[in-house]
């Protein structure tokens, strides 16, 4: 729902009555005041028989409600705090994001936490590597040092397989040979 039954009853030609509403704040765009119209917070200059605004913000956005209070924090201080529930239309995947006025673009956008800074070396794709104490259960008994991390993982299966190849060549060398037919 992109609030078109709502710009439809401001479109009718008569003004719409804010009167018993409490606004959230003022415009960003015209100093107006904001309200909750339909499904949608909106300035009060965007609806009625001559709108000069286009300010419009949905109450749910990607499935996130938008509570009425973060939206009087985005028109006092810029943006909302970090909100938990938005659903990706792409991916389908939750996400986390502050919602702001964005002055350049003239609306409301997305404001995502900085992610934190990789180790070097660290794995990429292919899922979490195994704790510390997961690699050590792994690795044989004569390792002389703890490794750690996803250098343990590969290493210990790198121990693994070069044992599992000298198992198959003594158990090669020890059978006899199968004489070959004249």
């Amino acid at each position: 729902d992109f609030g078109e039954d709502a710009r439809r009853e401001g479109e009718s030609g008569e003004p719409v009555d804010f009167g018993e509403q409490e606004s959230l704040g003022t415009c960003p765009k015209t100093q107006g005041r904001v309200f909750e119209f339909g499904t949608n917070y909106v300035c009060e200059h965007s609806v009625g028989p001559s709108p000069i605004c286009d300010f419009k913000s949905g109450k749910v956005i990607l499935q996130q409600p938008v509570a009425r209070e973060q939206m009087t924090k985005l028109l006092a201080t810029g943006q909302t705090d970090l909100l938990d529930g938005f659903v990706s239309n792409k991916t389908r995947r939750k996400f986390k994001a502050r919602l702001a006025w964005d002055a350049k673009e003239n609306k409301v956008v997305f404001v995502f936490e900085p992610r934190p800074e990789r180790k070097p070396g660290a794995k990429k794709a292919g899922g979490p590597a195994r704790p510390a104490a997961a690699a050590a259960a792994a690795a044989p008994a004569d390792a002389a040092a703890p490794i750690v991390g996803a250098v343990a993982t590969k290493k210990a299966t790198a121990r693994k397989v070069t044992a599992v190849k000298k198992a198959a060549a003594k158990k090669t060398a020890a059978k006899p040979a199968a004489k070959k037919p004249a």
